[in-house]
């Protein structure tokens, strides 16, 4: 949250194969799934005073469109 009220709106854009997370290679990458991770992803703004909203795709077309809808709705966009 910045001064005087203002919540940074934020999105969180996971890319290829995230979805996959807590059932690919679990001995190398850990057995939490995208839901756990974007949980505490949210709550993790949420301490922040921040709102947060979280996508995942496979087709970086599908991103860039994304990208182009966040223009001017949020603060900040974080691409993992």
């Amino acid at each position: 949250m910045l001064k005087g009220g203002i919540i940074l709106k934020i999105l969180i854009v996971h890319g290829p194969n995230i979805n996959l997370t807590g059932t690919r290679e679990p001995d190398k990458y850990g057995n939490e799934t995208i839901d756990d991770i974007n949980d505490l992803i949210k709550a993790e703004a949420a301490g922040l005073g921040m709102e947060c909203a979280v996508e995942q795709s496979n087709h970086e077309g599908v991103i860039i469109d994304m990208l182009h809808a966040a223009m001017g709705v949020y603060d900040g966009v974080i691409i993992n």
